[in-house]
């Protein structure tokens, strides 16, 4: 359980810190793509990190880093 954890929260990371480093908001295809994931994994993470306003969608649908940052 405790590997688990560990590996979501590594993967979470993951996708802040793509985020951060993209000049522009990306899409959860882009996403999972950039970090081999698969789309419905990086969209749960990407749902998560949102609800805790770590990220946050624009109006396509792209993601960016969130104001909780």
């Amino acid at each position: 359980m405790e590997q688990e954890a560990s590996n979501a929260v590594e993967k979470a990371l993951g996708v802040l810190f793509h985020l951060h480093a993209q000049s522009t908001p990306v899409g959860v295809t882009s996403i999972g793509r950039a970090l081999r994931l698969p789309k419905s994994s990086a969209h749960r993470l990407l749902a998560s990190l949102a609800k805790h306003r770590l990220v946050e969608q624009d109006e396509a649908g792209r993601y960016r880093p969130g104001v909780g940052l």
